[in-house]
């Protein structure tokens, strides 16, 4: 792969270096062939977590099929997500549901079914 994106200056072999470029062709590249994921897993399976933070968060969805719904407090008609990750970030679980389904809601999702990711729900 040449160092830079301008591939126009890399085939006349005067492209400088770009660490940048570099590390996002590693990201994509770790990302799709599934390097991140594993490097999660093994991390997750080495700790025992003695605490956690549970978060949610609302975004506006389009037209696309799905749970949708409107989180009147911030206002948004769409999704919500609500994570639950350990004290070194490491996620533990996920739920994406409707932005109407209330926070409490949301975490008695995540307690239900802790190391695992929750399915939609609205």
């Amino acid at each position: 792969m040449p160092c830079c994106t301008c591939w126009w200056a890399a085939s006349r072999g005067d492209c400088c270096p770009n660490p940048l470029a570099d590390v996002y062709y590693y990201f994509g590249r770790w990302r799709d062939d599934g390097t991140w994921r594993r490097i999660h897993e093994r991390l997750r399976a080495q700790v025992h977590p003695t605490a956690g933070a549970l978060d949610s968060q609302s975004v506006k969805t389009t037209q696309v099929a799905g749970v949708r719904g409107y989180d009147s407090g911030k206002q948004i008609k769409g999704r919500k997500r609500h994570l639950l990750v350990d004290t070194l970030g490491l996620v533990l679980a996920v739920a994406v549901t409707a932005a109407s389904v209330s926070d409490p809601a949301g975490a008695r999702l995540l307690f239900r079914r802790p190391g695992r990711n929750c399915a939609a729900s609205g």
